[in-house]
């Protein structure tokens, strides 16, 4: 287990409290996992250079799981009005702006997602820091070195405003702080790479005026020139964004004149204010390792993936659900530490998969060769006429994998995927499944399981029990339909929405937890840093120690999908 310690914060006072966990990066993957930890009673400081949210959206598209994610943290309803826009279309264009397809996955049958506004979500998530126990923010800060440790973790950080360096202590410290991740290069691990990687400028303007905003067509462009490729994309709150492709460059440029000229081939650049000019090196992949002790990663610390499929931010949401409920049973004493190694076990694959999605499409956009373009004629061609295609290709490239192993029971099908959220009724009332059972393990059954097996799955969990027909109504049968087709009469559904298995005795479910729970601790991810370094195109992309592209025999048994 590695520790990133420069030798100057040997002087480093440390803070007087001490913390259950130390979230470094408070992006909406950071305040997410602060916000579910804090509702869970926790200590939780939150560390973060910036004193205030990044005044750009950064990610535009939020997918039907986030959207549920938004339920549960409480910023759902308040974003609906002016920070949510059901997402229309994909255009695919020529060097010319001649269409060549126009993909409406509604009328496809297909959500794709939402629209938002992410500095509102970002701030909307900041001011539920004060609630119940509270979070210790520490905004202005800037993180210089982790240190693992046997019985916690230990943060060095500088306070901007003062110059002052102090050394935090915690159980657990999760590192959501980015591509350059301090806390992942404090790891030492290597990575797979997933062979993409192009240098991309990214411009993000607000229109002056609402009513020539309101004219714009909703959706994203993206325009299909061999080696400079474009997207554009209309979001929330008359925000534009336009990304282009660039040649690699040495150094500092200035891309402002550059950007003028991208937006003057969409629209006159004096209708609107430029706020960000930014290059970007668009890459593929992952670190081999997500966990070193005390010491996990979340978000793009954990993964990097091109913007193609918008699914950055909605793959660190899931990361944040996903580890919240571990940590939560971890620090209550419910689980083994080895359960965190579940978390990457789980997150690891599915997001291989979403990234892979990415790169299709990037390819699809950017690809220069003759073969390239061909391929682009005819996968367009065929999306442009035909409803079936635009789905398969949309749920290829946008595929979330089970999870396979982990903490799941895998007796059914159903077991790793995620769970339905229909309508049902609660006293009368309409509502969605997610709103009537809550954040904790559910079990959801047709009949009333044992006493013992209920009170033991309530002790060990805090699990709910919830008999379909008595608190919990089926109103329009789409739930009862949903366990019919399926051949199950109970559910039992993880606090991430993630069906742990089902089956047809509720109190065999039960059980199953209980002793996967206890069971937990044979998958581990000791020796993951032995991967071979490897220079050249693949070096300098955020990471200290770079594997070579081909997993090792080993990796490819823990991740067989690579």
């Amino acid at each position: 287990m590695g520790s990133h310690i420069p030798v100057d914060v040997a002087s480093f006072e440390a803070h007087d409290d001490d913390f259950d966990v130390i979230v470094v990066g408070c992006g909406p993957t950071g305040a997410t996992l602060t916000n579910r930890l804090r509702g869970q009673g926790y200590r939780v400081a939150v560390f973060d250079r910036e004193e205030e949210v990044f005044p750009a959206p950064r990610a535009m598209l939020i997918d039907d799981e986030s959207e549920r994610i938004f339920g549960d943290l409480g910023v759902l309803d308040q974003m609906r009005a002016a920070d949510l826009i059901l997402f229309d279309s994909h255009r695919f264009v020529d060097g010319r702006h001649r269409m060549l397809a126009d993909l409406r996955p509604l009328e496809s049958g297909l959500s794709v997602g939402w629209m938002f506004h992410q500095p509102t979500f970002e701030r909307l998530l900041r001011e539920q820091f004060g609630l119940g126990v509270g979070v210790s923010t520490f905004f202005g800060h800037d993180v210089v070195a982790v240190a693992n440790g046997t019985e916690g973790a230990q943060v060095y950080a500088v306070d901007a405003a003062s110059g002052q360096g102090r050394r935090y202590r915690a159980r657990y410290v999760i590192g959501c702080d980015g591509g350059s991740s301090v806390v992942r290069r404090s790891m030492g691990v290597a990575r797979t790479d997933f062979g993409f990687s192009q240098p991309w400028v990214v411009v993000d303007a607000v229109v002056h005026d609402q009513e020539f905003f309101d004219s714009l067509r909703e959706g994203s462009e993206f325009l299909c020139r061999p080696g400079r490729a474009a997207v554009f994309v209309k979001g929330c709150r008359r925000h534009l964004r336009f990304d282009f492709q660039v040649d690699p460059v040495e150094g500092e440029t200035d891309w402002t004149e550059q950007a003028r000229e991208h937006i003057a081939g969409y629209l006159d650049p004096a209708t609107l204010t430029i706020i960000r000019v930014a290059p970007y090196q668009w890459y593929a992949g992952m670190p081999r390792q997500w966990r070193a002790g005390r010491l996990l990663l979340a978000g793009d610390a954990a993964h990097q993936t091109p913007p193609f499929a918008g699914q950055g931010l909605n793959m660190g949401l899931r990361d944040a659900m996903n580890l919240a409920f571990k940590l939560d049973a971890v620090l209550a004493g419910r689980a083994p530490d080895a359960l965190l190694d579940t978390y990457e076990q789980e997150r690891w694959d599915n997001c291989a998969e979403v990234i892979k999605g990415a790169v299709r499409v990037g390819r699809l956009v950017t690809g220069a060769g003759v073969l390239a373009r061909l391929g682009r004629t005819v996968v367009l061609f065929a999306l442009r006429h035909s409803k079936t295609l635009v789905r398969a290709r949309a749920n290829a490239d946008l595929r979330k994998e089970p999870y396979r192993a982990g903490l799941i029971g895998g007796a059914h099908r159903l077991s790793g995927t995620l769970m339905v959220n229909p309508r049902v009724t609660v006293d009368g009332d309409a509502t969605t499944l997610d709103r009537a059972t809550g954040n904790e393990f559910t079990l959801l059954t047709l009949r009333r399981p044992r006493a013992a097996a209920s009170a033991e799955f309530a002790r060990r969990f805090g699990g709910r029990v919830v008999v379909l027909g008595d608190e919990v109504v089926c109103a329009d049968g789409e739930l009862t339909a949903w366990l019919r087709h399926h051949r199950v009469e109970a559910v039992l559904v993880r606090p991430d929405r993630y069906v742990f298995d089902a089956g047809t005795d509720p109190d065999a479910l039960a059980a199953a937890l209980i002793g996967a729970v206890g069971a937990v601790g044979a998958y581990s991810t000791d020796g993951d840093h032995e991967a071979e370094p490897s220079s050249g195109a693949a070096a300098g992309r955020g990471f200290d120690a770079v594997g070579d592209d081909s997993p090792s025999g080993a990796e490819r048994l823990r991740h067989p999908r690579l």
